[in-house]
């Protein structure tokens, strides 16, 4: 895996202005120590240590730049890796949700009559792991997936609230949406896993 360290435009010329300084006081330490030759040792030394000190923070700071930079990228992948792998829970669990309602829609009996075919699933649709799912699982799933699996949940509460108005129509469509919704959640679930593993 590869790692990148992100430098914005100002910490890049705040970086470059300090290696210019730097680069200028190692150039002038030769010329300042053979002025200062003449006079007394305490001077040098004293001037030596201040330029070691300012190039030492310098390089210090650069450092502490970097290492602030890497762990802020880490801490955002680590972030992004527990999101992932919590939309790959509860995806599973909403997958399983999905599987049994289409078994529901799969037993009703085909010769009842319409009033029998709502109350059959009135009674057997289920909707508990959609009602607990945490709204940020949508992060990591296609737009027309969410919209569908939304519009799937709406005719299940209204089959379940109101059988009078569930017509063949509406049980077909909301099949072929429970058909359209496995498959895709299936194929999300297996790029969720790709990028975890």
């Amino acid at each position: 895996m590869q790692k990148s360290i992100s430098i914005t435009y100002k910490s890049l010329l705040w970086i470059i202005i300090f290696v210019i300084i730097t680069v200028i006081l190692l150039l002038k330490i030769p010329e300042l120590t053979s002025y200062l030759k003449g006079n007394s040792n305490d001077r040098i030394n004293a001037i030596l240590g201040i330029t070691g000190n300012i190039i030492g923070g310098i390089i210090g700071g650069i450092v502490a730049y970097i290492v602030a930079a890497y762990q802020v990228s880490k801490s955002h992948e680590q972030s992004e890796l527990n999101g992932l792998k919590q939309s790959y829970v509860t995806l599973n669990l909403l997958l399983d949700e999905i599987d049994f309602n289409e078994k529901v829609f799969k037993s009703i009996p085909i010769n009842e009559a319409l009033e029998a075919k709502a109350q059959h699933l009135a009674t057997q649709l289920v909707s508990e792991q959609w009602n607990k799912i945490p709204p940020s699982f949508a992060d990591h799933l296609d737009k027309e997936d969410f919209k569908n699996i939304c519009r799937l949940y709406r005719n299940i509460s209204l089959i379940k609230s109101n059988t009078n108005s569930v017509s063949e129509p509406f049980i077909s469509q909301s099949q072929t949406l429970v058909d359209k919704l496995k498959n895709n959640i299936s194929y999300t679930l297996n790029e969720i896993l790709l990028k975890i593993k």
